[in-house]
């Protein structure tokens, strides 16, 4: 059984994202931690479909892990480890 989910507001560039966002008081995690959250996060969101429309459905599991190697390959500008996260 697949799990659907449908847009809750106005289409934006990535409406997974900023629904966790918005969601979740999300806080920083320290780096070695990092891969082994985002593995239990996308886990639990197996089998579950974002309906994107006309763009065609997405499996939030493995856009959670394709936005982890995204960041993962990008500089880090942070204190913290997080990238472009400032440290205040």
């Amino acid at each position: 059984m697949t799990n659907k989910i449908t847009p809750l507001t106005a289409a934006s560039a990535d409406p997974v994202a900023e629904h966790a966002t918005q969601a979740c008081n999300l806080q920083p995690v320290a780096a070695q931690a990092q891969p082994v959250l985002i593995e239990q996060i996308a886990g639990q969101w197996d089998g579950c479909i974002y309906d994107a429309g006309g763009s065609g459905d997405i499996d939030i599991g493995g856009a959670i892990r394709a936005a982890a190697r995204k960041l993962a390959q990008q500089p880090v500008s942070g204190a913290d480890g997080l990238p472009g996260a400032s440290s205040s």
